[in-house]
């Protein structure tokens, strides 16, 4: 088991770590650099960067994340330089005039939603232990505060959005808050992180587990009560799997031992129900599934694969599953060959259950999940 507060890369990259840092992120960089600063939000099945979208903040905080990451695994000043000018554009075009930061550079893209303010608290952790500048902390700590102050729900967790929303409340943007929280206290030694942590999983113990099948409820109404009819029955398991990451990462954190059995709940599920083998005779996490385990979606989306391999590095980490770390790699080079077809710049981000592509775009947004899973990789090299 390891407590390390910083993340700890083997010394020399591995084959996944060479792959993300000299290929895929530079050429990235490289081929969706927006006019105004920062990145587009997608890449056509061309190669060409949709410029005319508007710039997203979540792609921005994903991606300042990954270039940080690619930092802190050699990738020189470079990868540094793009982290900070993707970070910049989240201060500097997306910050809200009434606190927060916007959605999108659109017209009407002002609302400041909850999914997306995680990811910039995950990514100002990254940002500052990759500079060592405390300012990053400061933005860290001010979306945390708007979140307390202006989006906190009455029934717990918090609201979809400070704007209203007239959609489902979901327990995904509650596990990005939880993945950010581990992270600023990995970080900063701070305890403060790891407390409000402890209050995230609190919620999934009492909301989003569904103990008695072992599932994880996706949907849900405003005092976070399953939803009714087909809705409240779907359930992703590669959600499945990244709540197994991130419950073993926190009870190596905390020492909290209530989640060790939901974490392996939750993985019995998703490999029981959630993996199918495809007609290219290949082992692929499917999209959905229902809470007693019948297939609702046989398509392969891109970043439920990487999950999976996260679920299975946590394992072999933390519970010393022999075979675990085998089997991550075969998922990682399945992912290479099936999803970027050997390459390092597009890929496939939805494939039906024939083989065939079902999106003619590769949404930048999605490189966050490859970048994180071959970063895990490389920590299970040490």
């Amino acid at each position: 088991m390891t407590t390390a507060l910083h993340p700890v890369f083997a010394p020399q990259r591995g084959e996944a770590g060479r792959w993300l840092v000299e290929e895929l992120l530079p050429n990235w960089a490289l081929a969706a650099r927006h006019p105004a600063g920062g990145l587009v939000s997608a890449l056509d099945a061309e190669g060409r960067p949709q410029r005319d979208a508007p710039r997203a903040l979540l792609v921005h905080a994903r991606l300042a994340y990954s270039f940080a990451l690619a930092y802190r695994l050699g990738g020189g000043e470079l990868a540094l330089a793009q982290a900070r000018a993707c970070f910049r554009v989240i201060e500097e075009a997306l910050r809200s005039r009434d606190g927060g930061f916007r959605q999108t550079t659109a017209e009407d893209g002002g609302r400041r939603d909850f999914y997306d303010l995680s990811f910039v608290v995950f990514a100002a952790a990254w940002m500052e232990l990759a500079t060592g500048e405390p300012h990053y902390r400061s933005i860290l700590r001010e979306v945390i505060a708007l979140l307390d102050e202006r989006m906190a729900h009455p029934a717990g967790g918090y609201r979809e959005s400070l704007e209203p929303a007239d959609g489902p409340r979901r327990q995904n943007p509650h596990m990005h808050l939880l993945e950010a929280l581990l992270a600023a206290h990995r970080v900063t030694g701070e305890a403060e992180w790891l407390e409000r942590a402890r209050g995230i999983v609190e919620l999934f113990l009492a909301r989003f587990f569904d103990a008695r099948t072992g599932s994880l409820i996706e949907f849900m109404d405003e005092e976070l009560r399953a939803l009714p009819g087909a809705r409240g029955d779907w359930r992703e398991p590669g959600h499945h799997f990244e709540w197994v990451w991130l419950l073993l990462d926190y009870q190596a954190l905390s020492g909290d031992e209530r989640v060790s059995a939901p974490a392996e709940q939750l993985y019995r599920s998703g490999m029981a129900h959630g993996l199918a083998r495809f007609e290219d005779d290949t082992l692929g996490v499917i999209e959905a599934m229902s809470a007693g385990g019948r297939p609702l979606s046989h398509d392969r989306l891109l970043w439920p694969q990487t999950e999976y391999v996260k679920a299975e590095i946590a394992r072999h980490v933390h519970l010393g599953d022999i075979g675990a770390l085998g089997r991550a790699q075969a998922h990682f080079r399945m992912i290479r060959q099936v999803f970027f077809g050997g390459g390092a710049l597009l890929w496939y981000n939805r494939i039906g259950e024939a083989g065939q592509p079902l999106e003619t775009t590769a949404p930048t947004r999605v490189i966050y999940h490859v970048a994180f899973a071959a970063a895990e990789l490389e920590r299970a090299d040490l």
